[in-house]
Parts: structure tokens; C-alpha cells; sequence
């Protein structure tokens, strides 16, 4: 788009993109970080707490005839939402939708919430089902309310200075909420698809509305709103700045208006502005739909090929070769010998961290449960995302190598 020109506002505009990115990832890795601890010394409480294999509690209550039973994870969200007097007024006065056990736990869990049960709590309640809660499942409440209310809220409000002028995260004791659409007016989704940052519901200012909101797993709640966080913090600011020059008009040299937006169709059809239109919905996150069954099948398949084919693994290595071009031989070679410190790395960027994660988000609840995965799966399986990380961290060691040899007097 700049014309391939060094200075240019289209590069500038591009290197912000791109740094914008590393902050979104650096956030993940900080706020994934956050509990990492607790799922170390507490991660098989995830299989009772969360997923298919949870274990149903009775809250002591009975609602519409049968005793009221919710997940421990669930229990969790609910104690963070008795904690804001808005999500409160909603559970007292619209209800709490909670999902049908027996389709929740077959994993259908969109049928789950359809087939649901909408009961009213009154405070004396919720207080009741929450105190019954576990010091384990109080300590990670504890974890989830500092991620919510200082961690994401002092992300937010930094972009929001930045972009707005003024801090938009200024809810106490905020717990994100998810409205059952059941009982709430609007367009249909598929006629309405809000795909800007600025959209996200989570900057939006709250209605005193009462509505029923749905009881969701605490770990499915955190990774949602973490996507949501990072790529606010990371993105808002770039992307503004991007739309400000790709769709401002502007007096011609013949005195017709033109764009950059209008130039980029000029030159390259209407596949070239398709691809920047594509390109801002995938950084904001627009793109996203839920998984149907078909896309997960696909995904595990395209995993196992992966996992399997040698020849893309090893075409991995290529990147040792090309980067002697730059670096040299000598730093590349170096790079081969000794163990190269991930944590080092870590301390730098979070490039080597969002490579070992395989590009997938995974739910707190699965991270626990899988947290051996490494150690339980062949190394076939894994051997692609294996030789990435391991090429990165050498590619990492021979910049290393090369900077020492060549810029002595930094530290």
C-alpha cells in the first residue's frame, strides 16, 4: 500500500499494526499468567468443576419444583456476580438462565442454554448457594475478580486515554455479563454483526435493565473477555489511526475527491479493498464465529496431518539457513550449541509464548486438564509445533550471538 517507500504514513501506519499486535499478545500471556499457579498446584479440580465431567451441586434450593443443581464453576461466576449491584438486579429481578444438565453434559452446550431454567435469587439467596463455596473455589474467584477489576480495567483505560480521551472502564467489582437473547429486543444476529472493537459489549455503557442473564462456567467467562481485553489494548489505538487515513477523502489533483480506500480499488479491484476490509475484521476479532462440529472435525484433521508430515516439519528448518543471510554462519551455528532460556525470552517478547500455545485458545478449565499434555501425547503428534518453537528459540539465540559480536557497548 505504501508503494514499498521507507517513511512512508502507509508503513508507519504498518509498524503500528504490528506493535499493536505484540501488546495484544503480551497481555494474553501476562493475564494467562495470572493464574497459572493455582492451576499448577490445583488443576485436577478443573475435571469436577468444569466441562462435561463436572460434578452437579445441589445449591439447597429448590426452584419450580426440583432442587436447583449448578456446576462449581458456575457457583464461581455467580459469587463474582453477586458482588456488582447491576448483574444483582438482573439475577433478582430477570432471573439467572441456567443450562439443562443433561444436554450440558453430553458437551451440546448451546442446546444446553436453550433448553434452560430461568429462576429469580434473591440476595439472601445467592448468598446461601455462594457460601457454601470451597477455599479452592475462593481462591480462583479471588484471581478472576483481580483479573476483572485491576489487570483488563488498567489495560482498557490505558487504550481508552489514548483513543477516547478518557478511562470507559469505571464499573466496581465488575463481572461480565452475557444477557439470555431470549428475552431481549434486537435484529438477528445474522443481520447484525458488530465486528469493530469500539463494539465489544464489555466497552459499552450498562442500562439499568433487569433481563435474565445467563450462569456461565467461570472459565469459559475469563478467556472470552481476556480476547476481548487484549486486542482493545493492543489494537484500538492502530487500528483508528488506520481507518483515519484509508478512508479519508481527500481533493485530487484534477479536484475530484479521492482515498486511500478508493486508490487500493483503483489498482488492485475489488479483491484488494476485500483484503484490508478482511484484514481489520480478523484483527478485531469480527471474523470469529462459534465452531460448529464440522469445523472442529476439520481442525483435529488438518492437526493430525501436521502432526505426521515430516516433510512440513523439517521445511521448518529452512528458516536457519535463510536467517545466515542476515545474521551470518557464524551466529547461526552458535545458535546450535547449549540450551537456549525460554523464560529469557519470555522476559523480551511474547512471540516464543504465543508460538508454544499452537495458536489455539484454549478455556482455563481445558489448559488444567491438559497441563500434560506434552507428556501424555506421542511426540509425532505434536512434532510441527515442536520444531517451530524450537527453530524460534535458535533463530532467537543466533540474533543473540550476532548482536554481541557486533554492537559490543550495549548491555
Amino acid at each position: 500500500m505504501g508503494g514499498w517507500r521507507e517513511g512512508s504514513v502507509m508503513e508507519y501506519l504498518g509498524e503500528q499494526l504490528a506493535e499493536g499486535q505484540r501488546k495484544t499478545m503480551e497481555f494474553r500471556r501476562d493475564a494467562s499468567g495470572k493464574f497459572q499457579d493455582f492451576i499448577g498446584q490445583n488443576g485436577k479440580v478443573f475435571d469436577d468443576w468444569s466441562g462435561k465431567k463436572a460434578k452437579w451441586i445441589d445449591t439447597g434450593l429448590s426452584k419450580n419444583g426440583k432442587m436447583l443443581q449448578i456446576t462449581p464453576a458456575m457457583r464461581i461466576s455467580l459469587y463474582l456476580h453477586s458482588l456488582n449491584a447491576d448483574n444483582m438486579r438482573h439475577i433478582a429481578g430477570g432471573g439467572i438462565t441456567v443450562p439443562d444438565q443433561k444436554l450440558y453434559k453430553q458437551g451440546k452446550i448451546a442446546d444446553a442454554y436453550a433448553h434452560k431454567t430461568v429462576v429469580k435469587l434473591t440476595p439472601q439467596e445467592v448468598k446461601a448457594i455462594t457460601d457454601r463455596m470451597t477455599p479452592q473455589e475462593k481462591e480462583f474467584a479471588d484471581l478472576a475478580y483481580e483479573f476483572f477489576n485491576t489487570d483488563s480495567k488498567k489495560a482498557i483505560n490505558s487504550a481508552s486515554l489514548d483513543v477516547l480521551g478518557y478511562e470507559i472502564a469505571n464499573v466496581e467489582n465488575y463481572m461480565p455479563i452475557t444477557a439470555d437473547k431470549a428475552f431481549t429486543k434486537g435484529e438477528f444476529e445474522s443481520l447484525v454483526k458488530d465486528g469493530t472493537l469500539e463494539g465489544m459489549g464489555m466497552l459499552k455503557e450498562r442500562e439499568n435493565a433487569s433481563n435474565p442473564i445467563l450462569l456461565e462456567d467461570i472459565t469459559s467467562i475469563i478467556p472470552r473477555h481476556m480476547e476481548n481485553a487484549a486486542r482493545y489494548y493492543g489494537l484500538a489505538a492502530p487500528i483508528r489511526n488506520f481507518n483515519a487515513v484509508y478512508r479519508r477523502t481527500m481533493a485530487g489533483p484534477d479536484g475530484i475527491n479521492d482515498s486511500v480506500q478508493n486508490a487500493i480499488g483503483n489498482k488492485f479491484g475489488k479483491k484488494g479493498t476485500e483484503y484490508i476490509e478482511k484484514l481489520m475484521t480478523d484483527l478485531q476479532g469480527g471474523g470469529r464465529s462459534t465452531d460448529t462440529a464440522f469445523d472442529k472435525m476439520r481442525g483435529k484433521f488438518a492437526q493430525a496431518i501436521l502432526g505426521f508430515n515430516a516433510g512440513s516439519a523439517l521445511k521448518q528448518t529452512a528458516s536457519l539457513p535463510t536467517a545466515a543471510s542476515t545474521l551470518g554462519f557464524k551466529a547461526v551455528l552458535g545458535s546450535m550449541r547449549g540450551r537456549v532460556d525460554s523464560a529469557r525470552i519470555d522476559a523480551n517478547t511474547p512471540l516464543l509464548w504465543e508460538r508454544r500455545q499452537g495458536g489455539s485458545t484454549l478455556e482455563i478449565g481445558d489448559v488444567a486438564r491438559n497441563r500434560n499434555w506434552e507428556d501424555k501425547v506421542p511426540f509425532l503428534m505434536k512434532w510441527n509445533q515442536s520444531m517451530d518453537v524450537a527453530i524460534a528459540k535458535r533463530l532467537w539465540r543466533a540474533a543473540e550471538i550476532y548482536v554481541n559480536d557486533h554492537y559490543k557497548s550495549l548491555e
